[in-house]
């Protein structure tokens, strides 16, 4: 309510917040600038509350608990909206016979309608409030998920898969899960006969895993893998000898559907 009124407010004016229309005419014939928002307290983020922006936001719940929802809404919208300040002044704890329910319109009423006394105890009681704290982000970052265990993902049975991407992750200085995230990446491709295997003789890092699901170890592999692009063969590169290899591996697309390469980096 009261919107452009609002909008004219410059920054650091004070603006309170209750809970309906009838609140709201309370409030303003003692004076005091407020709104509230539209389609009652449940629907306080139905409501543009950017004109808040640059405002200290004064929150004055009813006297019970749908009040208290409706003030931490509010509080949190207002931060969002960029409010100078936010504060919320319960009533109740100043005036104990406000009924449950009650509001400002009560306050007035017990004044006997004395809008100077209720105006200046409300601005007194509002500067003497606490500001309340914006809510801390949640931290979503990936640190608290569970580590990545090779040993755990992959049991005895399936060492050498294990021993793999263990090898790969200390050769390309990367952890563990990327490595076998890639690894498992390009051997899904091969296994679909999207791509085969290729390796090189140029470089330290271990290739990719195989296209037949047979998987070796760096450290235990004995010969250098090559495979045409055309034929199903498969033969070890003697300039290798018995030095370590693979030693990096390139995937290209097949031309077509070919039979299956038995591959053993």
């Amino acid at each position: 309510m009261n919107l452009p009124e609002l909008s004219r407010l410059p920054n650091g004016a004070w603006v309170y917040i209750v809970e309906g229309e009838a609140c709201v005419d309370a409030a303003r014939a003692i004076g005091l600038v407020a709104t509230t928002s539209a389609g009652g307290s449940k629907a306080a983020g139905k409501s543009d509350w950017s004109v808040m922006r640059g405002k200290v936001a004064v929150i004055l719940p009813d006297r019970d608990p749908a009040g208290d929802a409706y003030a931490d809404k509010v509080a949190g919208l207002c931060h969002a909206a960029g409010a100078q300040e936010v504060r919320v002044l319960r009533l109740a704890e100043h005036w104990t016979a406000v009924p449950p329910g009650g509001d400002i319109a009560d306050v007035l009423a017990m004044e006997s309608g004395d809008a100077e006394v209720v105006r200046a105890n409300i601005d007194a009681l509002a500067v003497a409030a606490e500001a309340v704290a914006p809510e801390a982000p949640v931290d979503d970052r990936p640190d608290d998920r569970p580590a990545f265990d090779l040993a755990a993902l992959f049991p005895a049975a399936t060492a050498d898969i294990r021993d793999y991407f263990a090898d790969l992750a200390r050769s390309t200085q990367t952890p563990p899960d990327m490595a076998a995230l890639l690894g498992m990446a390009v051997a899904s491709a091969c296994i679909c006969n999207v791509a085969c295997v290729r390796g090189h003789g140029d470089h330290i890092e271990p290739a990719p895993p195989p296209r037949c699901g047979r998987w070796c170890s760096p450290s235990r592999c004995g010969g250098h893998a090559q495979v045409s692009r055309a034929g199903g063969t498969a033969a070890a590169d003697p300039e290798m000898g018995g030095r370590q290899g693979p030693r990096d591996a390139a995937c290209h697309r097949r031309g077509g559907p070919a039979a299956p390469h038995h591959l053993s980096l």
